[in-house]
């Protein structure tokens, strides 16, 4: 396999992997803000 071809493979894995992760926590985030009332509030202190 060229270098070029093992770059493409991996960063598409990485890529891929990213993707799902991202999807997961709009997810975790739409359950959570549905849970709520008001919006949250957060402070410079936090």
């Amino acid at each position: 396999m060229e270098t070029m071809e093992a770059l493409a493979l991996v960063s598409g894995r990485v890529e891929q992997e990213w993707l799902v992760r991202n999807e997961y926590l709009a997810a975790e985030n739409r359950i959570l803000k549905s849970n709520f009332k008001k919006p949250v509030r957060f402070y410079n202190s936090e």
